[in-house]
C-alpha cells in the first residue's frame, strides 16, 4: 500500500490480511504538497505523483528500485485486487 499526503511525504506500507500495516518506507519527493498518487494498473510498483512545487510538480518513480522496498517485498507473489464494476452481484449484460 502507498500513501501520499500533504505533508510532501510519500509512504510505502507492508500489509497482510490480519495484520496491521507496517511502515516500510518513507520518501519526501520535493514536490511540494502531494495532490495525488497513482499505481499503474500494468505495473502495480510503478508510481505516477503530483505535488503543487511549480518548478517539479509530477514525477514517476519505479518502487522496486528502492532496496528496503526491494528486500522487503521480493520473496511474494503479487496479488492484486480489482474492484467491481457494474453494481456488484447479479449485474447483466443484457
Amino acid at each position: 500500500m502507498v500513501t501520499a499526503s500533504p505533508d510532501e511525504m510519500v509512504k510505502t506500507w507492508d500489509y497482510k490480511t490480519g495484520a496491521e500495516p507496517r511502515l516500510v518506507q518513507e520518501k519526501e519527493y520535493k514536490m511540494g504538497n502531494i495532490h495525488c498518487l497513482e499505481l499503474c494498473p500494468d505495473t502495480p510498483f510503478v508510481v505516477a505523483l503530483g505535488g503543487d512545487n511549480k518548478s517539479h510538480n509530477f514525477t514517476v518513480f519505479d518502487l522496486r528500485n528502492e532496496d528496503v522496498i526491494k528486500h522487503t517485498f521480493a520473496e511474494r507473489s503479487l496479488v492484486q485486487l480489482v474492484a467491481e464494476e457494474g453494481g456488484g452481484e447479479g449485474s447483466s449484460d443484457s
